[in-house]
């Protein structure tokens, strides 16, 4: 018999769930800041986090290989399907706060005002 991808996704969440696995819907997304870029993973295929970079989370998740860390996905970087991981380790990076947002504007304007002067 075919299952629907709604049957399908409802007999995985009620498996999971038993183990202690929760999917989350309609996540917010949010940003954070790599403070670990090392120890690229053998098996990795796709793009590769760099430490001070900023990235958008697009999904979190607990990972049962990684002893049930959170892992992210980030909507800036493109994990192969084949990878053996499609989640980057929380513990790699730290919230992005307003301090970081003034420092980006601040950086920003400076881009702006070497660009006039080189222009002039």
């Amino acid at each position: 018999m075919v299952k629907n991808n709604y049957e399908a996704s409802s007999e995985k969440a009620a498996f999971f769930g038993r183990w202690g696995f929760t999917f989350k819907t309609g996540m917010e997304n949010f940003r954070v800041v790599c403070v670990n870029d090392r120890s690229k993973p053998d098996g990795f295929i796709g793009d590769w986090i760099k430490k001070g970079e900023i990235y958008t989370v697009v999904d979190a998740k607990k990972l049962a290989r990684q002893r049930l860390s959170i892992g992210y996905k980030f909507a800036e970087l493109n994990i192969d399907e084949k990878s053996v991981f499609q989640y980057f380790l929380a513990n790699r990076f730290r919230p992005y706060d307003e301090d970081d947002a003034k420092a980006e504007e601040a950086v920003q304007e400076l881009l702006e005002e070497s660009l006039v002067d080189l222009v002039m």
